[in-house]
């Protein structure tokens, strides 16, 4: 009979185990699925903003609550538009590389 628990026992741990590992596999792909698509994101965004300088494109990419990464820019989307407007009207051929 101890040998009955004991295999049914071990039976169980091993199939937690393998349930546990296949969650975990899982969840490591779908994390490094939403990765990729957060960094097509940025990319996008950087793109619209630095690159083709059109506001309207870049703005899709922005929400109300823009914070930003420059000590030397404010918070907010306007002054990512400010940023924008500024790169077109003085620098139109500037274009930076990821």
């Amino acid at each position: 009979m101890k040998r009955i628990t004991a295999a049914i026992a071990a039976a169980a741990l091993l199939a937690i185990a393998v349930v546990t590992s296949t969650d975990a596999a899982a969840q490591e792909a779908r994390d490094r699925a939403q990765e990729a698509r957060n960094k097509q994101i940025a990319i996008d965004f950087y793109n619209a903003a630095i690159n083709e300088k059109d506001w309207e494109k870049a703005v899709r990419f922005i929400g109300p609550r823009y914070a930003q990464h420059s000590i030397y820019m404010q918070d907010g989307p306007e002054c990512i538009r400010d940023l924008v407007s500024r790169l077109k009207e003085q620098f139109p051929l500037n274009h930076g590389e990821i």
